[in-house]
């Protein structure tokens, strides 16, 4: 029997070495796949537009010009890559706490 020691880590605990290797090998700075981080999360964010909530196609959109603008300076892409990540959980956030607060609100109406 292993105890939990001996699985930490498990399968997805290893992904920041397996990344190293990934980068390591092909020679690629990851600052500068920014752009395509950027265009998949903005993809991501359409799929789930129109199951989930409609701003998403915004957020995918956002996603979209801060790929491009990335192109521009990549110096900068990590910066607009976080901020806009940062732009997007907080509206999801948000969003999740007025429904949340609705359906309190029509649980125990006064």
């Amino acid at each position: 029997m292993v105890g939990v020691a001996g699985v930490r880590g498990g399968v997805y605990g290893d992904g920041g070495r397996w990344r190293g290797v990934l980068f390591a090998a092909s020679e690629v700075d990851e600052w500068k796949i920014m752009p395509f981080n950027a265009i998949l999360s903005g993809f991501a964010y359409f799929v789930l537009g129109s199951s989930y909530w409609g701003r998403m196609y915004a957020i995918a959109a956002a996603f979209f010009v801060v790929a491009f603008v990335m192109l521009l300076d990549i110096r900068w892409a990590t910066l607009e890559y976080g901020a806009t990540w940062v732009v997007s959980l907080t509206m999801i956030g948000l969003h999740l706490r007025h429904l949340g607060r609705r359906q309190e609100a029509d649980r125990h109406p006064r």
